[in-house]
């Protein structure tokens, strides 16, 4: 496999887990639609890293499928955390 081919794989591979973790966060409430600005971008890159690095993007893929909107990650998701962290911090406050 040549040099090029192999990073296009790479790049393509990296696009897939990317797209994963915006549904699993969009579907859990981490990101609501139109305020991805109010997330932090250090937070942003850390989650990216921490899907990029994760064994289970099988399962993502198939809890994705199969599950509807949700208000909890799956337990095996490395950025469920934070999903939860974010999640609450975009929620509106009590007066």
């Amino acid at each position: 496999m040549r040099l090029f081919d192999m990073t296009a794989t790479v790049l393509q591979a990296w696009g897939q887990r990317l797209d994963l973790m915006q549904e699993m966060f969009q579907r859990n409430g981490a990101i609501q639609q139109g305020k991805e600005a109010a997330v932090a971008k250090c937070e942003l890159r850390a989650a990216m890293m921490t899907c990029l690095k994760c064994d289970h993007s099988e399962a993502c893929e198939e809890w994705l499928a199969e599950t509807g909107e949700t208000s909890d990650p799956p337990a095996f998701c490395p950025n469920g955390h934070r999903i939860a962290r974010l999640r609450q911090d975009s929620e509106p406050r009590a007066a």
